[in-house]
């Protein structure tokens, strides 16, 4: 998914009309940045998961057009809600808040268990 639909769907989930969101958009990519290195543990676990290698730091992106570089379906169904807490945070303080909650809940659903064998010390 590319930022831009990313910030769409963060757009739609408070209710803001695009043309009417100068500010969000100014503020869009260093909060995406910010959001990518919060969500880097879930990004790991999802990773881990499907054998692939883990993530030493937050990837990051630089305009409307870049791909997010997580999962896909981390990304278009978990993120927007994060972005759009992040993005309306100095606004409207009780929105934000039902958006951090909503992300907290769905970043839980992707957080895969990993499990390993355990070792019989009393043996």
């Amino acid at each position: 998914m590319k930022v831009s639909e990313l910030f769409r769907r963060s757009l739609a989930l408070l209710n803001e009309d695009e043309s009417r969101a100068r500010v969000f958009k100014r503020n869009c990519i260093p909060l995406v940045n910010q959001l990518l290195a919060q969500c880097l543990s879930t990004e790991n676990a999802i990773r881990e998961a499907d054998g692939r290698p883990a993530l030493k730091t937050a990837e990051t992106v630089e305009g409307f057009d870049d791909t997010v570089p997580y999962d896909e379906n981390f990304v278009s169904g978990c993120m927007p809600y994060g972005l759009a807490a992040l993005l309306c945070a100095d606004e409207d303080r009780s929105m934000a808040n039902a958006m951090s909650a909503q992300f907290e809940d769905l970043k839980k659903t992707y957080q895969h268990v990993n499990y390993e064998a355990i070792r019989n010390y009393y043996r």
